[in-house]
């Protein structure tokens, strides 16, 4: 079973999460299901109800942007489930495209794909992050990265079992990372010891409601990435130890694409 999965909150609720709603459900290859998933008392709009193909299920728990994984794996722990924005416009192609170049079940893979960078004992800042696009392709369209942080409002594909079951603690994840799902979600497929793909087909817009409001502020403009890779640092010795096996490997530079 193959599941497109987003979640939405507040005024996005109503100005943005039905036209991404609507390019997910009219895809040229069809998900067996496109669930947005609603916190607590948020209310779907009319345009969201009006979608046909799409599932909107109301009164989950309030994880952030973690939700639209977390209560995916919780109902359907089998699925194979793709990840997306509710200010994204995704192209008609975007999913079998995706789809495509994810045929290996031992990755997870995604559109794009940034290179997590150790430099002297530390994961370097989230700002200082470069995206491993030019490294050679696989056969597969896309590039075989290790454990690369896929960035999640470009669609990534999660394959049945490939998170650890720490993924599902909602109160650490809140704990943790409250606004940063790439991080968590990351985290737990270096815990797995699942690997990334990256396929770099650029087949969505982004909505220009997702430029003045949203996780990004918080995030880049308050440094709030920086913080919650070190929350998961600090927390997680499996991280720990897979900074200090690359800070030992490449010493003082930093550890980027195509490395192993």
């Amino acid at each position: 079973m193959i599941i497109v999965s987003f979640t939405s909150y507040g005024h996005r609720i109503q100005e943005c999460a039905h036209i991404a709603a609507q390019s997910l459900v009219t895809q040229s290859v069809k998900a067996d299901k496109v669930i947005c998933w609603l916190k607590g008392d948020d209310k779907p709009s009319e345009a969201l109800l009006n979608i046909k193909g799409l599932e909107v299920r109301t009164g989950y728990p309030d994880l952030g942007s973690s939700s639209k994984l977390i209560h995916c794996l919780e109902e359907f722990p089998d699925a194979t489930i793709v990840t997306a924005d509710d200010d994204i416009a995704y192209g008609y192609c975007w999913l079998e495209q995706l789809l495509l170049r994810a045929k290996n079940p031992a990755y997870v893979t995604g559109n794009v794909v940034w290179g997590v960078m150790i430099e002297n004992g530390h994961i370097q800042k989230y700002s200082l992050l470069e995206e491993a696009c030019h490294k050679r392709p696989t056969h597969s369209g896309g590039v075989a990265l290790g454990y690369f942080l896929p960035v999640g409002y470009a669609g990534v594909v999660y394959p049945p079992h490939s998170l650890s079951e720490g993924v599902l603690d909602h109160k650490l994840c809140m704990e943790l990372c409250p606004y940063a799902s790439d991080i968590w979600f990351w985290t737990h497929t270096l815990i797995k010891g699942t690997k990334t793909h990256a396929s770099y087909f650029e087949g969505f817009d982004v909505l220009q409601v997702g430029k003045t409001a949203g996780l990004h502020q918080i995030n880049y403009g308050q440094g709030m990435n920086d913080k919650q890779f070190q929350a998961v640092y600090d927390y997680y010795p499996e991280v720990r130890a897979w900074v200090q096996q690359h800070n030992d490997k490449y010493g003082h530079r930093p550890y980027q694409a195509g490395q192993p």
